[in-house]
């Protein structure tokens, strides 16, 4: 054995050794960045984006040669010939300082017709001619560059500008005050001041064959050039130009492009990446870095610092380059990481659950010998001493890993008073100078003992030798803080103290603590939500403070807790990271750029500088300070479209809607892409409903409305507490006849008529008996109605669920199958089976009989009523859940987007996975479901082709390959628009078309586990 270790320590201290050792602080591994993509699953069906804008309304554009394509936050949507484009093929966008955007084509330019009433919309330019590039001032005025010359002037009245050549290319550029402007030709560049003249300066002989695509002016004032190859910089135009051609990864992709960032910075794409430049020099982001796509053909940045790449879809980067992540990809030996920390030599650590690893430019390093050890704590003595600690279950004892501080290999230092194996939660070193270690066996001290070390077992004030110490901690001070399962520990040197419940602890189980330079201190618990903060002395803790609001500050399992460099408080939880500072919450996670939302136990580090490292389950997360961009505004909404029961688009101001079309649907947009996950969309209809509800969807719904004026609202938030301004769209209901003035006057003629009538019964026994014989007759009539109507409504009802049953569908189908084919049939030049299609849903609760097996009847009933009420929340009102039998649910959700049924699949699912069940005796059950379904029509082209009946056996099927898959999950199978007629099979053999790729089925089972259909 100690050969064996020496022989470690000599591979240890080579490897470090090869490193160079010391390491300075700066000279980390490089993290990637994440992406989210945008294709054809969100409606960009043409990939191939030569061209991004964002308009004034804050819509996102791509241009494609299959038409413009406009992303609302939600989804593309295509604007074509066929919408009032002037061409399909677009080759460009060009926005103006003010944010007009002008679309290019090889036919002129058109200026893009937004939400916001532009009085220039759909005003074409230079028709037929092929343009090149744009340039306009805040004032409005152009100058295009196209093959017939260069034109300058207002867009209705652009004249061609003498003494410049024809062009068979060139770009432009103008300040934004208009007193300057730049054309970039071959081997010129032309400059103008003010109204002017324009004066020639000769660029370098090697741009006289390039085609010059972009030039632009970055915030120091320096003109950049862009070509195929080449790229040019130039203090002002007499200077001699700097060509940077050669820093550049690769070539333009088709023309080559120039952008800037909100800092003014210059970015332009090639094959391999894309290239920005600051002070620093040049920085690329390519796949190396996270980029989805090998080349880049353009980029843009939107007005809250998102950056957009287009190649092969479109791409933008989460978090806006404040998160980056370090994975096996940089040769971590593990994406698990359980602690991180930077040694005083500046070298960053990280424990994973293979091994300790060192970062490097060239990436991570893992030191030999620590591969089978995973690696939970490690600590710093005041000698410069390196320690770790952790867990390694091949061990028969345990060991520390100690690197002294004039070495550059690790050796194992054994705790001889602990038998077996054993995991160390957490380390420090007390004001003492010994090294106190957190065990699941209680708290443990190491010393010094001649030339080795010597452990004991610490005693803790109202603890235990075996009890659970999750967090050793070292504050600014000098003293030591232990979080236990028996309180807050508090060590000054000399004594102990314990802290509890009477102190101000919501809960005795401790799981994390943190302490600023200023003394005030955090925790967080167990399995309580909540923290508490505490103003600390030389005794310990003083005045208790709860940290409960906001909600979202504490609504999570909090699993680490540090402050950073700006005395912001940080805290990795279940939900990704969360930063505190000021009363304001923020929360990160995938969609910000993180690796993964699940945070590990005490792994924060935070860098002078204001950087943070989070360990998390998949990967490490670098905070870059430096990357903070200012505050986005919120999110913003639009209405897009208001439609009547008829489907009929409403485009009047304030529209009239008859009584028989009453039925109102608002489609809205929010426009905000930092994380469209995180939106938080809210509406109201004045007039109807006075307070604000939440929707997950991008539309709202109202039937049976009554005549009247009416005003929707619709506002959102990425936080749920600060919303953005609110978008409106008023409309009126008309009344029917009978509710109109001359019916009531009509009424009022009959009223006095019956009134007549009845005076004269009066005066008449006879016919006063006949009528009061007739109105017992009625009464009893009535009443008999009413009980023959309450005895066939209890016929539709399950009495156990309070869901309708089979004879509730088998008499409301006929008429809804009705509705359906009227529309389908209606809408037959329209988008098929948009809101128009039944998507049926069975609904399976897994494992249903082992509940009346072990707990018994009573309980599976509770279980079947509360799965009931969850699936009947996550449906609409018009839409039908019935209980099919058993434990099986059959759903028909109405007036469905057939590309959104595995949105309420999903939803479906999760209502019965966040079930807690108490069935009395501290019993709490969970509950999963399998689901199948289908969509009605089954084949939109030929809607009369197949019953309804076969969309429930398909769904049927789908819902068996579910279960037989594992469970747990969701299968469909829903044709699209263009789908062939796959014949009878769908009813009986709906796994082999899958099988044999005649029909595509959605799932939520991962990719790599094939269905099981029988």
């Amino acid at each position: 054995m100690p050969l064996i270790s020496s022989i470690r320590a000599l591979l240890v201290g080579a490897v470090l050794l090869l490193l160079g050792q010391p390491l300075a602080w700066g000279a980390d591994a490089a993290g990637a960045y994440t992406f989210r993509s945008y294709g054809p699953e969100q409606g960009l069906r043409n990939q191939a984006v030569t061209g991004m804008a964002q308009d004034r309304d804050g819509f996102i554009l791509a241009a494609t040669e299959d038409g413009l394509f406009r992303y609302d936050g939600n989804r593309f949507e295509r604007f074509g010939m066929d919408q009032g484009m002037f061409s399909d093929s677009i080759v460009s966008l060009y926005t103006e300082p003010g944010g007009r955007v002008w679309v290019i084509s090889n036919k002129g330019a058109m200026a893009w017709n937004g939400a916001t009433p532009d009085p220039l919309a759909k005003t074409v330019i230079l028709p037929n001619e092929k343009i090149f590039t744009m340039g306009a001032s805040m004032a409005g005025s152009l100058i295009v560059t196209s093959a017939e010359g260069v034109y300058e002037g207002p867009p209705d009245k652009l004249v061609r500008v003498p003494g410049l050549p024809s062009m068979d290319g060139g770009a432009v550029w103008i300040a934004p005050n208009g007193q300057e402007s730049l054309i970039a030709w071959h081997g010129d560049l032309y400059q103008r001041i003010g109204r002017g003249a324009w004066t020639a300066y000769r660029l370098p002989v090697g741009s006289k064959n390039e085609l010059i695509h972009t030039v632009i002016k970055d915030a120091r004032g320096r003109i950049w050039l862009r070509g195929p190859r080449l790229l040019l910089r130039m203090a002002s135009a007499r200077a001699t130009p700097e060509d940077l051609s050669s820093t550049l990864p690769g070539a333009a992709m088709l023309r080559g492009h120039l952008a800037l960032d909100p800092q003014g910075r210059a970015w332009t794409t090639t094959t391999l990446g894309v290239a920005r430049f600051d002070d620093r020099g040049i920085w690329i982001l390519a796949e190396q870095q996270g980029l989805p796509t090998q080349s880049a053909a353009s980029i843009m940045f939107d007005r809250e610092g998102n950056l957009w790449v287009s190649s092969e879809g479109v791409h933008r980067l989460q978090g806006r380059f404040m998160w980056s992540a370090q994975t096996r990809h940089q040769k971590l030996p593990s994406d698990t990481v359980w602690n991180v920390a930077r040694s005083r030599d500046g070298v960053l650590w990280a424990g994973t659950n293979r091994g300790l690893a060192q970062s490097t430019p060239k990436g991570w390093v893992v030191l030999p010998g620590t591969e089978e050890r995973i690696v939970y704590t490690l600590a710093q003595d005041a000698a410069g001493n390196l320690w770790a600690g952790g867990n390694n279950a091949k061990a028969a004892r345990n060991a520390l890993l100690m690197r002294p501080a004039d070495g550059s290999a690790f050796r194992s230092i054994p705790i001889s008073h602990l038998e077996g194996p054993g995991s160390i939660n957490s380390m420090d070193f007390g004001p003492d100078g010994a090294l106190y270690l957190g065990m699941m066996s209680g708290l443990h001290r190491l010393v010094r003992d001649g030339d080795g070390y010597r452990g004991e077992a610490v005693s803790l004030p109202k603890g235990g030798n075996k009890e659970q110490i999750n967090q050793v901690l070292r504050d600014p001070q000098g003293r030591l803080w232990v979080a236990g399962a028996n309180g807050l520990a508090f060590f000054d040197g000399h004594t102990w103290r314990r802290f509890g419940k009477q102190h101000g602890l919501l809960d005795s189980h401790i799981e994390t603590v943190a302490v600023d330079q200023a003394g005030t201190l955090v925790v967080s618990y167990w399995n309580v939500h909540g923290m508490t903060q505490f103003a600390t002395n030389a005794a310990g803790l003083l005045k208790a403070t709860q940290l409960a609001t906001p909600v979202n500050l504490v609504s999570d399992n909090i699993y680490s807790l540090g402050f950073d460099a700006h005395g912001a408080l940080w805290m990795g939880t279940a939900q990704g990271v969360k930063r505190w500072k000021d009363g304001r919450v923020e929360q990160f996670g995938r969609g910000e750029g993180l690796p993964s939302e699940d945070a590990a136990a005490n792994a924060f580090w935070a860098d002078s500088n204001g950087d943070v490292w989070v360990g998390m389950a998949s990967g490490l997360a670098h905070y870059h300070a430096d990357a903070q961009p200012g505050t986005a505004p919120l999110p913003a909404t639009h209405v897009l479209r208001l439609e009547d029961g008829a489907g009929a688009s409403l485009s009047a101001p304030v529209p009239e809607v008859t009584w028989e079309n009453r039925t109102l649907t608002f489609r809205f947009a929010v426009l905000s892409y930092l994380n469209e996950t995180r939106i938080h969309a809210q509406v109201r209809l004045l007039g109807f409903e006075d307070a604000w509800r939440g929707t997950d969807i991008r539309e709202a719904r109202y039937t049976g409305l009554p005549p009247g004026k009416y005003r929707f609202e619709v506002r959102a938030s990425m936080s749920a507490d600060e919303y953005g301004p609110t978008s409106m769209r008023e409309v009126i209901i008309l009344a029917p006849w009978w509710r109109t003035a001359w019916a009531a006057g009509m009424a009022v003629i009959a009223a006095g008529l019956l009134l007549f009538l009845f005076m004269r019964w009066r005066h008449g026994r006879l016919q006063r008996g006949n009528a009061e014989l007739a109105a017992l007759v009625r009464a009893r009539t009535e009443a008999l109605e009413q009980a023959n109507a309450a005895l066939h409504d209890a016929s539709m009802i399950d009495p156990l669920t309070g869901l309708k049953n089979r004879r509730f569908l088998g008499l409301s189908m006929p008429d809804e199958l009705a509705r359906v084919m009227r529309q389908f049939r209606a809408s037959h030049h329209a988008r098929d089976g948009v809101n128009k299609t039944l998507l049926i849903f069975m609904v399976d609760l897994d494992h249903f009989k082992a509940i009346n097996d072990t707990y018994g009847h009573a309980a599976g009933d509770l279980v079947l009523q509360q799965a009931s009420t969850a699936l009947r929340g996550a449906c609409r009102d018009a839409d039908f859940v019935v209980r099919w039998g058993g434990e099986e649910f059959l759903i028909v959700a109405r007036n469905s987007d057939r590309s959104a049924a595995d949105v309420l699949a999903n939803k479906l699912r999760d209502a019965v996975r966040d079930l807690r069940i108490d069935i009395g005796n501290g019993v709490i059950l969970e509950k999963t479901c399998s689901l199948g379904f289908a969509a009605f029509p089954v084949l939109e082209s030929e809607p009369e082709a197949y019953a309804w009946e076969d969309a429930v056996k398909m769904a049927d099927q789908c819902l068996y390959a579910a279960k037989h898959s594992g469970r747990d999950a969701w299968v469909g199978v829903v044709l699209s628009a263009n789908a062939p007629n796959p014949g009878p099979r769908v009813t009986n053999a709906l796994g082999d078309l899958v099988a044999e790729a005649i029909l595509p089925a959605m799932t939520s089972i991962a990719p790599e586990q094939a269905l099981r259909w029988r």
